[in-house]
């Protein structure tokens, strides 16, 4: 017999955030991992595209088992990248490539996060289309709900 617990995250912290001007853009910049076979796709909720990834020095305590708290999987520790975009798109196409959006809305944390960035990131942008790396201005904590 196996046990089974559900055991939601109870904080997310978000290192980096990596603005992206449109959703074309932000596809571009995965066209590496598309190439390199490793499934690839976008989340979508709250009029944000976006990009969830470990950030490597969580992921390098996690495995050296250095923090109590990352044992006991309490929190995790994310870079995003992200885009405006307003309407909900099943996929984008890239240089021939189709990129699937799945649509996260119905994940209370994942929601709570496009929420994050929409009221923390607005206007991070810069004309020439550039992506560019913004960190947040005050450290806000994302409580996830139960």
């Amino acid at each position: 017999m196996v046990d089974i617990e559900y055991k939601p995250l109870k904080k997310v912290v978000i290192t980096e955030c990596v603005f992206y001007s449109n959703p074309t853009t932000l596809a571009e910049s995965l066209k590496n991992t598309i190439n390199s076979k490793k499934p690839t796709f976008l989340s979508w909720a709250e009029g944000v595209l976006f990009r969830i990834v470990p950030d490597p020095i969580y992921e390098l305590n996690f495995y050296n088992n250095q923090s109590k708290r990352i044992d006991n999987k309490e929190e995790f520790w994310v870079i995003i990248a992200y885009a405006a975009d307003r309407e909900y798109k099943q996929s984008i196409s890239i240089d021939n490539l189709e990129i699937p959006i799945v649509d996260v809305t119905p994940s209370d944390s994942l929601k709570q996060i496009a929420i994050w960035i929409k009221e923390n990131h607005r206007n991070n942008g810069n004309e020439n289309g550039k992506s560019i790396i913004r960190k947040p201005k005050k450290r806000n904590k994302i409580t996830l709900l139960k």
